[in-house]
């Protein structure tokens, strides 16, 4: 039995040797880290060596009782979750640096572009100077077109005014008499009955020889005077009529006005 118990402490002893002489070799293998070909590589031997190294650790720490071996294991801890920070950290670095480049990549595709989309829009700024060019030219000779007919246009003006005035003297005073004789309009006056029908010898109202004749209510007549003729005032004379009535006028603008037909 105390052959038994020595060889147990002697075990225990060597044990703990070879644990303990086993931190200067891991310092050893985090300091010379191997040159790498890229960021990724240098990540992943990083995140091997961390799961290499903890899972060493939790070994080592779930088969120490069964040696009744007291590890003191605060500054094993306290390394490894130092390491564990760096290598998020790393990780986190090397998201940070894939964005940039990609944006870098993306930036200098803009870049590369940017010379066509300047050469494109300065064939644009181009065409549209030689429209605006176009158009100016355009302009001007319509303006120079205008600025040589306009004396002829004020002499047609001017000509245009003084005929309508002459024309005008000549028929603000002027009448024109229908009275209708041979059964027949004489005048350039027209007679529509209801509005848009040429009065005729015949239905109601009809011409009769020298007047209209109207049988009782007749639809209504529309005078309208010759083609070309001003005119401000439409009379009529009456007889036979047979009890006073009262007749409404329209005129062509719409607006109305009533007047007495006597006895």
């Amino acid at each position: 039995m105390k052959l038994r118990n020595r060889k147990r402490s002697t075990f225990t002893r060597s044990f703990v040797a070879l644990t303990l002489a086993l931190g200067p070799i891991l310092s050893l293998v985090l300091l010379e880290e191997p040159a790498f070909a890229s960021e990724a590589d240098t990540l992943a031997y990083h995140q091997g060596t961390l799961a290499t190294l903890t899972s060493d650790y939790n070994t080592a720490v779930s088969r120490a009782p069964f040696y009744d071996i007291q590890l003191d294991t605060s500054t094993a801890s306290t390394a490894l979750a130092a390491y564990s920070t760096k290598v998020t950290e790393l990780q986190t670095s090397k998201t940070d640096i894939d964005t940039h480049l990609s944006s870098v990549t993306t930036y200098t595709q803009e870049l590369a572009d940017l010379p066509a989309l300047i050469s494109s829009s300065q064939e644009a700024v181009s065409t549209s100077e030689q429209a605006l060019s176009d158009a100016q030219t355009t302009s001007n000779e319509a303006t120079a077109a205008r600025e040589a007919l306009e004396p002829e246009l004020t002499t047609l003006t001017t000509d245009r005014d003084t005929a309508y005035s002459n024309y005008q003297s000549t028929v603000a005073s002027g009448s024109v008499l229908e009275e209708f004789n041979n059964f027949q309009i004489n005048s350039g006056i027209e007679v529509l009955v209801g509005g848009t029908t040429p009065i005729t010898t015949t239905g109601n109202p009809k011409l009769a020889s020298t007047h209209i004749f109207v049988d009782q209510y007749g639809p209504g007549l529309e005078f309208k005077p010759p083609a070309g003729f001003s005119y401000t005032t439409l009379g009529f004379k009456t007889y036979a009529r047979n009890g006073d009535q009262q007749v409404t006028v329209t005129f062509n603008d719409s607006s109305t006005a009533q007047f007495l037909n006597p006895n």
